[in-house]
């Protein structure tokens, strides 16, 4: 930054200098990394005004490591009761007093430039908001695992990192306060539809250290991202996801409800008559009931909307006529050409092992993970890791689905 700064007018280097900024950062029981975060900050080519430490830690050992710490840039620090981070952040939002503020986590380390290049962005673009870009670190075979099948190696868009206006904060409405996680993803979104002037860092400008050390943790993380999620209007196209899977489990359940729990039996109280009819009926029901009569000549439907519906059917009468394809084409003659054993077992079989390339092959290989790492055989536990944490995050994103359809989740509105 040193050689840009010699084209800089006398001018523009003074309104760079007096930006008024103040770090905010909510700490719970992890301050692992907080020297290595405030030295960061005290080398930044641009200081800000001050560090505000939001902590609600069961403990007093962030207070300890502030008492310890021999800083030039001052620190307010505000011990609270047990507090999600979107709650943490706005109360420090609240106390700063500065006219712009910047946000970082307790896992999350700035390069010595990362506030002069986000303030050269919003001054050049006239933004309210820039948007941080990190990249996320792994001291451990299996953070390097989890890394592979989730972030990947290149840079990621993240709330640490990011700058706002203070004005534009509290116009915002603020995070949502009651949910444990992606009240971050939640608010990013809310902001860009309220037509604030956004733009983000072109390169990283800082790196994340935080990533579940062992796979316990890790599915507690993602679970707990999942069920936060399922209250926001957040990640709607994995949530459709997840829901069109459990709609065509339950299809399928129900279509052969009678011959699995009944036996066929017309006298046994779990038969029910006409089951796949009113399965149907009920269908088309409750989307009347929720979501309003069909318009289909209506422009402002989106495009895709058919395509996606069409490969829906397709999904539909695939699984089914595997199921049933002994039956339809074999007469269940074991001696039939056309008689496949085991094929609904291998059909289950190869979804499995496409869900393992895919996560631990392709999606890798988008996200900028190495081939040297990948292969030969580390895509198996790559994708068998994010074969996992999909399972794990089922429940929570077709409870969200639930919730889209009949208009339970938070939006919050400034």
């Amino acid at each position: 930054m040193e050689e840009k700064n010699c084209f800089r007018t006398k001018n523009e280097q003074k309104i760079v200098d007096l930006f008024d900024i103040c770090v905010v950062i909510p700490v719970q029981n992890n301050e692992k990394y907080l020297s290595e975060i405030f030295q960061g900050i005290e080398n930044q080519s641009l200081l800000p005004r001050e560090i505000m430490i939001v902590d609600s830690s069961s403990n007093n050992k962030m207070s300890y490591l502030i008492n310890e710490w021999n800083g030039t840039i001052p620190i307010k620090y505000i011990k609270i009761d047990s507090a999600y981070p979107g709650d943490a952040r706005n109360i420090g939002v609240e106390i700063a007093k500065r006219e712009w503020i910047a946000f970082l986590d307790s896992a999350t380390v700035p390069e010595h430039d990362w506030l002069e290049r986000c303030v050269e962005i919003a001054i050049e673009k006239k933004a309210d908001f820039v948007g941080g870009l990190i990249l996320f670190e792994a001291d451990t075979y299996f953070k390097k695992l989890l890394r592979a099948t989730t972030y990947g190696c290149g840079p990621c868009g993240t709330l640490p990192g990011s700058i706002i206006k203070k004005e534009k904060f509290e116009k915002s409405g603020g995070f949502i306060s009651s949910i444990r996680s992606s009240e971050d993803i939640e608010w990013i979104e809310r902001i860009k539809s309220m037509g604030f002037k956004m733009d983000s860092a072109g390169n990283p400008i800082a790196k994340y250290y935080g990533l579940p050390g062992n796979l316990w943790l890790a599915i507690k993380k993602y679970y707990n991202f999942a069920m936060s999620t399922a209250q926001t209007e957040v990640l709607k196209g994995q949530k459709n996801i997840y829901m069109s899977v459990l709609l065509m489990l339950l299809t399928i359940l129900t279509y052969k409800w009678n011959f699995y729990v009944a036996g066929w039996d017309k006298n046994s109280i779990l038969y029910f008559p006409h089951i796949t009819k009113i399965y149907l009926v009920s269908l088309v029901v409750l989307y009347v009931v929720f979501k309003g009569f069909l318009q289909p000549w209506n422009r402002k439907i989106k495009l895709g909307v058919f395509e996606k519906a069409y490969l829906f059917v397709i999904a539909i009468l695939t699984t089914g006529l595997i199921y049933k394809w002994n039956l339809i084409f074999a007469r269940f003659n074991v001696e039939s050409v056309f008689y496949v054993p085991h094929i609904t077992k291998i059909y289950v079989t190869s979804l499995l092992l496409l869900s393992i390339v895919f996560r631990g092959i392709i999606r890798p290989l988008r996200r900028n993970v190495g081939l040297s790492f990948i292969f030969p055989f580390k895509w198996v536990l790559i994708g068998l890791l994010g074969v996992t944490l999909d399972i794990v995050k089922a429940p929570g994103y077709i409870w969200g689905g639930i919730l889209a359809f009949i208009g339970k989740t938070i939006n919050k509105t400034a």
